[in-house]
C-alpha cells in the first residue's frame, strides 16, 4: 500500500485479525496456510499474512500490498490500492452475517468475488480489508 511501510501493513493486519479472533478453522495467518493453496500462489505475490479458504477449497489470500483470489488452481490478483469498495452478495440474499460466506470487491477494473470461509472468517476477513481501504483513504 502506497505510503506505509510492508511491516506496518503486516502488524495492522495481524492486529484487526486479533481482534476477530482469528484463527478459525479455514482463516488462519499464512505461516498456517495447507500446501493446496500455498503451490497456487504466484511466486511474486508479496508478503502473504492471512487466508480464508470456503468448504470447496477457493481461497482468499492478503498479502501486505494485494490480495489474491484462488480458485480451480489459478490466482487473480487485486491490488489493495485499487479497491473502491467493498461489500458482500450475501446482504441481497437475506443472509445473517453470521452466514456470509463470499465477499465482492469493487476495484478500478470491475468486481472480483472473494471466497472466504462461513461465517466469522468472512467477517474477519471483511473487516481486516475495511481497515486496509480506510488506511488507503487517509
Amino acid at each position: 500500500m502506497k505510503g506505509y511501510d510492508p511491516d506496518f501493513i503486516e502488524n495492522r493486519i495481524k492486529w484487526r485479525a486479533g481482534q476477530h479472533n482469528v484463527p478459525y478453522p479455514r482463516t488462519n495467518f499464512w505461516q498456517h496456510a495447507p500446501e493446496s493453496i500455498r503451490q497456487h500462489l504466484p511466486d511474486s505475490f508479496v508478503r502473504p499474512v492471512l487466508f480464508s479458504q470456503d468448504r470447496q477449497g477457493n481461497s482468499t489470500v492478503i498479502g501486505t500490498e494485494e490480495l489474491a483470489v484462488i480458485e480451480d488452481g489459478t490466482a487473480i490478483r487485486v491490488l489493495l490500492d485499487d479497491i473502491i469498495d467493498l461489500s458482500s452478495p450475501n446482504i441481497a440474499e437475506g443472509k445473517q452475517k453470521s452466514h456470509f460466506c463470499q465477499l465482492s470487491v469493487k476495484t478500478t477494473s470491475g468486481d472480483t468475488l472473494l471466497p472466504t470461509e462461513d461465517g466469522k472468517g468472512c467477517f474477519a476477513v471483511w473487516n481486516i480489508l475495511l481497515m486496509l481501504c480506510r488506511l488507503r483513504r487517509k
